[in-house]
């Protein structure tokens, strides 16, 4: 170094070549980067949730995938958090990540349209919701 200048470097190895889609490789071995497109095959809005969702344990996800043929009037519900609950406590460690699976759960029951056996989404909600409450508070 002389001067204040700083020596420029020949490189003693070949370049790593960037064959990842968001560049484009010209003729003189040159990279550009070049803009993401957007990806227009995904619509959220048109997925439900129980696919988008990946929280929880298996047992929370397999409820969520079958939250659309889940009644709730019965009270259903309740037999799910409370056998969740004695999973929970008896091995806390693999439910790290419960409480948002029931959040998960309950918006979906929330979002989901009226019928003669969903009379009690409202209340499925919350106690869905407590218990994510419950979970988050015991983690």
């Amino acid at each position: 170094m002389a001067g204040g200048w700083v020596e420029e470097r020949q490189p003693t190895e070949e370049p790593v070549r960037d064959t990842t889609p968001n560049t484009l490789c010209q003729a003189d071995d040159t990279v550009q980067d070049i803009p993401m497109s957007e990806d227009l095959s995904y619509h959220p809005e048109s997925s439900s949730i129980a696919e988008q969702a990946t929280a929880g344990c298996g047992y929370l996800q397999a409820l969520l995938t079958q939250i659309e043929h889940y009644p709730t009037t019965g009270g259903e519900y309740l037999e799910a958090i409370f056998t969740h609950r004695e999973a929970f406590y008896n091995h806390p460690p693999g439910h790290r990540s419960c409480a948002r699976g029931f959040s998960d759960i309950a918006y979906a029951v929330e979002q989901r349209a009226w019928r003669a056996d969903r009379e009690a989404d409202a209340e499925a909600a919350v106690a869905f919701r407590h218990e994510a409450w419950v979970i988050a508070a015991s983690l």
